[in-house]
């Protein structure tokens, strides 16, 4: 793999809006995109842009104009041991866009992350007999179950499409962190909770939003602090608007699993994102690695919420019992919480590295979406 890299694109010389206390400013390296490259790092054919810069690309599916974005190629460090690797003061886990100081693999590893699109907007739906997922601005994002989701993602370009998967959600996220971006979004019916300047149109009481709608008079030349670039070139609505349905990562009973298949490791008990995971395969998932039972700041007050490991279980399958008192049921996640009160009864609790693994595949509320995402 090709590690000599381009230079992220021209944006980032602009000023920052929404800076995460500690972030790291320096920026990352785009990796290069060659001719003869992995198959899960190709741009799409006809896509002209710049690989190594977002970019949005149009895939017509049943003469429907649907909008990915490109994300480039990055690498970024994961701190282990964050005192050893030259930063004190930042939890274990979190990510930064220059190699550390330290011992590689004991105080920070290395990942590359980026290759593929994913959806610019929430999916929303098209087609009454047959319905099929689109992506487009303006529309009322698709409530639906994790099977459904699933089902229509692959559907959307078979073979290549499929409902993003908690890898490519971390790879946002970790843009995020790095670049000091704080990813603003619908988390009190209609506004932000943190920042109610911040608004988005909608056409159904007591549901989501429409897709990418938000404004801010404060915002210009670009910037959108719903995009996880903080610009208009980003994907938007992670946050908030619809939970959205995680395709790769599960739990069955106390055990995490990958693709549905177990990984031996056990989730941390509910609570806030104290830190996140440093497995070699958990780190790409965005999983906490700890957790508290007090917000902490540095993860914007994210919390993490997994079924089999809370009390009580209701028809909704909402909460497991443990598999010793009942069935042992799995449960799918979702990730970036929602548009009624963000998570928990709180709208500060939803951000980028928020994560409920408590809903059973069959689940649906009207707090629930998807998106899906490309590799070609």
């Amino acid at each position: 793999m090709d590690r000599s890299g381009l230079k992220i694109g021209a944006w980032l010389s602009a000023t920052l809006i929404g800076v995460v206390a500690g972030c790291s400013t320096k920026a990352p390296q785009a990796l290069q995109t060659q001719a003869g490259a992995a198959s899960t790092v190709r741009l799409a054919p006809g896509d002209v842009g710049d690989p190594a810069a977002h970019h949005d690309f149009v895939v017509k599916t049943n003469g429907v104009d649907n909008v990915f974005t490109w994300i480039p190629r990055f690498e970024a460090y994961q701190l282990i041991r964050p005192s050893q690797a030259g930063y004190k003061e930042r939890p274990v886990g979190t990510w930064v866009g220059t190699q550390p100081q330290g011992i590689a693999g004991v105080d920070w590893a290395r990942q590359d992350f980026g290759g593929f699109y994913v959806a610019k907007y929430e999916a929303s739906r098209t087609g009454e007999a047959q319905p099929a997922a689109a992506v487009a601005r303006g529309a009322q994002p698709w409530a639906t179950t994790w099977l459904e989701a699933n089902a229509v993602s692959k559907a959307m370009v078979p073979g290549v499409s499929h409902l993003m998967r908690g890898d490519e959600w971390t790879a946002l996220a970790v843009w995020s962190e790095l670049h000091g971006v704080d990813v603003r979004g619908n988390t009190l019916a209609g506004i932000d909770a943190d920042k109610p300047s911040i608004a988005w149109e909608q056409n159904v009481a007591g549901e989501a939003a429409l897709t990418g709608t938000a404004k801010d008079t404060s915002w210009v030349n670009g910037v959108n602090l719903t995009s996880h670039t903080g610009r208009a070139d980003g994907v938007l609505d992670l946050v908030g608007n619809l939970q959205e349905w995680d395709g790769a990562l599960s739990m069955v009973g106390y055990e995490l699993s990958i693709d549905n298949q177990p990984l031996d490791v056990g989730a941390t008990v509910p609570g806030y994102v104290a830190s996140l995971h440093t497995d070699p395969l958990l780190r790409q998932f965005g999983v906490a690695g700890r957790t508290q039972q007090t917000a902490v700041s540095f993860f914007r007050s994210d919390y993490f919420h997994g079924g089999g490991l809370a009390q009580g279980h209701d028809s909704t399958g909402t909460h497991a019992t443990t598999p010793a008192d009942g069935p042992v049921l799995t449960y799918r996640g979702g990730r970036g919480g929602s548009f009624d009160r963000g998570h928990h009864d709180e709208p500060a609790q939803a951000g980028m590295w928020l994560l409920c693994v408590n809903r059973t595949e069959d689940f649906k509320s009207n707090w629930m979406g998807f998106r899906p995402a490309l590799r070609y």
